[in-house]
């Protein structure tokens, strides 16, 4: 596999071509909008305000290349979850606002289907749903209790409950008692949608400068490590979990979270005969720690996880990308889910930072006296929220009330969060308490007590 040479990468981006970065920034240059960061999120926003008007001057920075962060690395799910309760944003303005971010994140999967199809990006897009698969008695009554929930807030696609016999038409031979099935899910491989959208964007006369690191925001203009600066007469930020390298009036309170990940070599067609596994569905089950993977096109399992710990005072380090603790426990997680699976040799591991804010919330705001925006705080849904967060920046942007600027993350700015070492503790905590339920339920111990105190630690 091939790779951008000393940086760190994925199984996605090192399954592509080498990766030749883009011009570098070398001069000060003025532009009407300047968008801050190569991800999915920064390229969207690019290509719908130049679809919005062709005549606009757009630079997008970029410090590697495209799609070098959580963009290129992630599992692949374009699905239509949030990760903060819709109970509470019931709770907060009303059942007809939950049911409308339910609704706008389902229309985010298929305005992806329809960017994907429209500009003809090659990326292994398949919608087979996504199965939650109920490991025990424990995450079998709460999946199901997740069915009821989540029909509140949609009509179509339902979530539907399968139970061991109609779970076999997907999935046969795997260590479950059921399933809640959400069809409103499909599976990418994420570098190749984060670069093909960076040559749609580039195609369109969108000016991209990649290895071009941006130090400095502020209302007019941004600068650069080198020194260069770049004048707009709006600036938007979609840094994500690196936002903190960068000086900005944003007021952000983020904290980076690690979620590592790994892939199987091929796998042989013996083994899908035994499993099924035909329509690429992406699978998941019940636990509190995180697990998440999908089959690819040539047959493997990529399978990724959270419970790398938290670093003290929100810091990012590469150390934190691998884990030969948590690869052993996807190996595990993965022998555990297919019985079948006797020997499995893993091709590459990798890892990244999602960004997460106080209330989980995504922070998607604009600032039309400093000409400033910024889209953050995806907490490991941004496949699809990317696309969401875009659409909802550009709106605000351009000025326009729509459904998406009347969403709770539009204009919206969490709390900050606890001061160190209160959010080291509690951020450390919840991820060993999480760990000890799972552990306990799979060895049939009830652990309601323990799940109150977990969801207590849990960002709300």
């Amino acid at each position: 596999m091939s790779n951008v040479a000393g940086v760190p990468s994925s199984f996605w981006l090192a399954s592509l071509d080498r990766i030749e970065k883009r011009r570098k920034l070398n001069k000060d240059i003025s532009v009407d909008f300047a968008v801050v960061g190569g991800g999915l999120t920064g390229l969207y926003l690019a290509y719908y305000l130049k679809k919005h008007d062709p005549s606009l001057r757009i630079s997008l920075l970029e410090s590697q290349y495209c799609g070098f962060g959580a963009s290129g690395r992630n599992g692949g799910w374009v699905s239509a979850l949030v990760p903060f309760s819709k109970a509470k944003i019931e709770e907060r303005f009303s059942l007809e606002v939950a049911r409308a971010v339910d609704k706008v994140m389902v229309d985010g999967l298929e305005e992806i289907e329809r960017i994907v199809a429209l500009e003809k990006i090659d990326c292994e897009l398949r919608r087979g749903g996504t199965l939650l698969l109920a490991r025990n008695k424990s995450q079998e009554r709460r999946l199901k209790i997740y069915v009821d929930e989540e029909n509140r807030y949609r009509d179509s696609p339902p979530h539907v409950w399968l139970d061991i016999d109609k779970l076999s038409s997907h999935l046969k031979n795997v260590n479950a008692l059921g399933a809640a099935y959400d069809e409103a899910c499909a599976r990418v491989q994420p570098a190749k949608l984060v670069r093909g959208l960076a040559a749609v964007v580039d195609a369109l006369g969108v000016e991209i400068y990649e290895d071009t690191t941006v130090v400095e925001i502020a209302p007019g203009s941004l600068t650069t490590k080198e020194g260069y600066r770049v004048r707009a007469k709006s600036i938007l930020q979609c840094t994500e979990a690196y936002s903190s390298s960068v000086t900005s009036p944003s007021g952000s309170s983020l904290i980076p979270i690690y979620s590592l990940m790994v892939v199987t070599q091929p796998l042989p067609d013996s083994f899908f005969d035994d499993v099924g596994w035909s329509r690429y569905e992406t699978i998941t089950d019940g636990r509190n720690l995180i697990i998440y993977a999908q089959r690819t096109d040539d047959n493997r399992i990529a399978i990724g996880g959270r419970g790398a710990p938290y670093r003290f005072g929100s810091k990012l380090h590469s150390g934190s990308e691998h884990s030969h603790k948590i690869t052993d426990l996807l190996v595990t997680s993965l022998k555990e889910l297919f019985p079948s699976l006797k020997d499995i040799v893993v091709d590459y591991e990798w890892g990244g930072a999602i960004a997460a804010t106080r209330d989980l919330i995504p922070n998607i705001r604009y600032d039309e006296t400093l000409g400033l925006g910024w889209a953050y705080g995806y907490v490991g849904d941004g496949v699809t929220s990317s696309n969401v967060a875009a659409r909802t920046l550009r709106d605000l942007v351009l000025g326009e009330e729509t459904e998406l600027t009347s969403m709770p993350w539009a204009r919206h700015r969490s709390r900050q969060w606890e001061p160190e070492p209160i959010r080291y503790l509690g951020v450390n905590g919840s991820i060993l308490v999480a760990r000890t339920i799972d552990y306990l339920e799979n060895r049939g111990v009830d652990a309601t007590i323990l799940q109150r105190i977990f969801n207590a630690l849990v960002p709300k």
